[in-house]
């Protein structure tokens, strides 16, 4: 579950810290008081694409933090995986920072890690249900997904994209060998000559920054002279003036004769011989380097000549020595193929029809095993639909056969009839708000019941929904906080009535500057908003009494 969360600078909020219990959470303000930025934080936190618009105005950068709470074996996994520490019996704490400027960073755990990592661990704790998640409902391409999803086919999917994969490559294959002479003749000539420019570059890894150290070292010769004659002199001495060395072999026959009548010169002596062993070892080294003739007859020519040869193929082939030499291998084997087309071309036919073959059979599988799980989701659905009391509401899906493609052969469309005798039509083509929201609200409870997911998060789940219909969305979403956390942003009074928690979320003003906060309400207060969320800013005490009666109700529940 998501026990704490932590949000500075973002939009309008710009120190927010809040304690989020277990057990069903509602969060209610005014128009404009900031319940979206919460989704916003919540959606950085779990990964999402993070937005520059999000920093506050005048704000170098915003940052989120979140402590997760969870016992999921899965998610230690994955941190483990990635080198991080953690266990069940400590929190995992989640941070993200955005800049102005459009940088992120994440953490977990303190350890600097990436958005890939922070979106595959949060996709095991928390769902967010928001107004795109209901739009991806009502879009039929996503329908496969989330069916898919629901009968726990990702792995047979997975295996089926890999076999589907060597079957499009085969095809392109075989095609490319079905190009008439002329094409082939020409692409022939056309592959030879590149293959020939990049061989007769002769090129070797690392072979660029050498070449760049041979030009700064040429380029800096007389600089390198000068230093490297004073660094060896220095130690060496010459003529004129003794070198460090010689001045600290002096002083160690000076501190030879002195430990002989000073127990104390003794241990200065030791050290003194390894800093003499040290500056001749040292000493050695610069010598070695004054007399290195690597660098010595550097042909500047030849030296610039490579480099613009090496740049000129990195320009046309890769950024890198190994792009060239890649894009060569790729190069020698479309021409390897142009070359044996006519042995390869049988070759491939059969190929082909043995993947054919196999893509069909699985195909055939990941199909049954998709109509088997349509009729669980629909009677699980219905069940659902049952509890919003949409009893004669009837949802299917639709599994047809289509072209083979990345995920199989089949389009899968959710229909729904809302009213007996009705035909069975699209999601996206009911009318009514209110019951597009609960049978929205069905779906998500279905398929959500396949995660291990310990905090759902709803936005928008109350949208054109009033009356009896809130009220069974507000059982349903109470049903559902028994085993696990349920986040709700609401304006709906029947909805917030029913929470075990109840937070507020509010904006202020205070000497030019606009912010927002979100506090826990106490029994009194949640009854004065409540009420506010029926009568509006002025509160009576009739809405006061039934928000008494309607709390007292949800607790019978």
């Amino acid at each position: 579950m998501l026990g704490h969360l932590h949000i500075e600078n973002i939009a309008i909020m710009d120190n927010v810290s809040v304690t989020l219990e277990n057990g069903f959470l509602a969060l209610t303000g005014q128009t404009g008081a900031g319940k979206s930025i919460i989704i916003d934080s919540i959606n950085l936190l779990t990964g999402e694409r993070s937005s520059r618009e999000l920093v506050k105005s005048g704000k170098d950068k915003a940052f989120v933090e979140g402590v997760i709470y969870t016992d999921n074996k899965e998610v230690f996994e994955i941190l483990a995986d990635s080198g991080i520490e953690a266990n069940a019996t400590d929190p995992i704490i989640l941070s993200r920072e955005i800049t102005k400027d459009g940088r992120s960073t994440v953490r977990i755990n303190g350890r600097i890690t990436t958005t890939h990592l922070l979106k595959e661990v949060c996709s095991k704790i928390i769902n967010i249900h928001g107004q795109n998640d209901n739009q991806s409902i009502l879009d039929t391409k996503f329908h496969g997904l989330f069916l898919d999803s629901f009968a726990g086919l990702e792995n047979e999917i997975e295996d089926y994209k890999k076999v589907y994969d060597e079957f499009k490559q085969t095809e392109n294959l075989l095609k490319q060998t079905d190009e008439n002479e002329e094409q082939k003749a020409q692409r022939k000539d056309f592959l030879e000559f590149q293959i020939n420019e990049i061989e007769q570059a002769e090129l070797t890894v690392g072979e660029d920054e050498e070449l760049l150290t041979q030009r700064q070292r040429f380029l800096n010769n007389e600089k390198f002279e000068e230093s490297i004659n004073k660094s060896y002199y220095s130690l060496a001495g010459d003529n004129d003036f003794e070198g460090a060395c010689s001045l600290v072999n002096s002083a160690q026959k000076g501190l030879e004769e002195l430990s002989r009548f000073e127990p104390k010169a003794e241990e200065i002596l030791n050290r003194i011989i390894e800093v003499k062993c040290e500056l001749e070892d040292i000493k050695e080294t610069v010598y070695d380097l004054k007399n290195d003739d690597e660098y010595s007859e550097i042909d500047i020519n030849y030296v610039e000549s490579r480099i613009d040869v090496i740049n000129r193929l990195k320009r046309k082939f890769g950024g890198e020595i190994e792009d060239i030499l890649a894009k060569k291998d790729e190069l020698e084997t479309e021409l390897n193929s142009i070359e044996n087309s006519d042995a390869n071309k049988k070759m491939l036919k059969e190929k082909l029809e043995l993947l054919e073959l196999d893509l069909t059979k699985r195909a055939v599988k990941i199909e049954a095993a998709r109509k088997s799980a349509a009729e669980k989701l629909k009677k699980e659905v219905s069940y659902q639909l049952k509890d919003l009391e949409m009893e004669k509401v009837e949802f299917d899906t639709q599994i047809k056969r289509c072209e083979p493609g990345m995920r199989g052969f089949n389009e899968v469309q959710f229909l729904i009839s809302t009213n007996p005798g009705e035909p069975l039509k699209p999601l996206n083509k009911i009318a009514s708000g209110g019951e597009l929201s609960r049978i929205i609200l069905a779906l998500k409870v279905v398929l959500s019941s396949k995660d291990s997911v310990s905090t759902m998060i709803f936005d928008e789940v109350d949208v054109g929904v009033g009356g009896s219909a809130a009220q069974k969305i507000a059982e349903k979403l109470k049903s559902i906080s028994k085993d696990r956390q349920v986040i709700v942003i609401t304006h709906l009074a029947q909805i917030a009535s029913f929470a075990d928690h109840h937070y507020l979320i509010s904006k202020n003003s205070e000497n030019g500057n606009t912010y927002s906060e979100i506090n826990l309400l106490n029994e009194n207060e949640r009854i004065d908003e409540i009420a506010r969320i029926m009568s509006g800013s002025v509160i009576t005490q009739s809405a006061k009494n039934t928000a008494i009666e309607m709390i007292k109700i949800a607790k019978e529940f």
